[in-house]
């Protein structure tokens, strides 16, 4: 006990600016938690999926591969909108305008966007949304 009770007024100033300012290592201990909790979980997800990976591909069932079947449908839907449809676009024009032939159907186009999204969901690029929460942890929870 000091004299005048200087304790009791010291515990009671530093209580009342504690209710204002917070105790910083407390926030920080519990954004840490956080940060370590959700990396922990992202690193769970991406076991899961390596382990369902895996089981599917050391299956010797054909049926079971159907990435390699699926990337070869975009391979040639890809091929065919941004190389094939062109050549042939122009190969009619030609043929058209020089007079070989009177008029030729146009190839058929499809939209192109939901082959990419499939495309990208393949290549696990649509894994993006976690790269906030990466970038996050990485710096801290500092803003550039």
């Amino acid at each position: 006990m000091s004299i005048l009770g200087a304790d009791t007024i010291i515990e009671a100033v530093t209580g009342f600016v504690g209710k204002f300012f917070g105790d910083k290592t407390a926030e920080e201990q519990a954004n840490a938690a956080q940060e370590l909790q959700t990396i922990i979980s992202n690193q769970n997800a991406l076991a899961a999926q390596a382990a369902v990976d895996q089981a599917e591909a050391s299956s010797p069932d054909r049926i079971n591969h159907w990435r390699g079947a699926l990337g070869w449908v975009c391979v040639i839907g890809l091929s065919y909108h941004f190389a094939l449809l062109p050549m042939a676009q122009y190969l009619f024009a030609v043929a058209v305008a020089s007079g070989w032939m009177r008029a030729l159907p146009i190839p058929p186009d499809f939209q192109v966007g939901e082959l990419e999204n499939l495309v990208t969901a393949m290549l696990g690029i649509a894994t993006l949304h976690a790269a906030p929460a990466i970038v996050n942890s990485l710096t801290k929870g500092k803003t550039p």
